[in-house]
């Protein structure tokens, strides 16, 4: 719980907002979803990669998810 508490305090200071930080530490959306609708793969001008899958049912996006992607190499 330690390193939590020292993560939240370099967040705030850092000027990330209650809510950022709330998502950050609880990994709201952070996982796969079985047979998603939709998945893609997006590499950022940073390097890195992450993986969005979207479950969509009657037009509505009805659960969301993100994960780094695997290193390739």
């Amino acid at each position: 719980m330690k390193g939590e508490q020292v993560q939240v305090e370099l967040l705030k200071r850092s000027g990330y907002s209650e809510k950022a930080i709330a998502y950050f530490i609880n990994k709201v959306n952070v996982g796969e979803i079985e047979n998603p609708s939709a998945s893609l793969a997006y590499t950022g001008p940073c390097g890195d990669t992450m993986q969005i899958q979207l479950k969509v049912n009657s037009g509505q996006i009805t659960d969301e998810q993100y994960k780094k992607a695997k290193d390739k190499g």
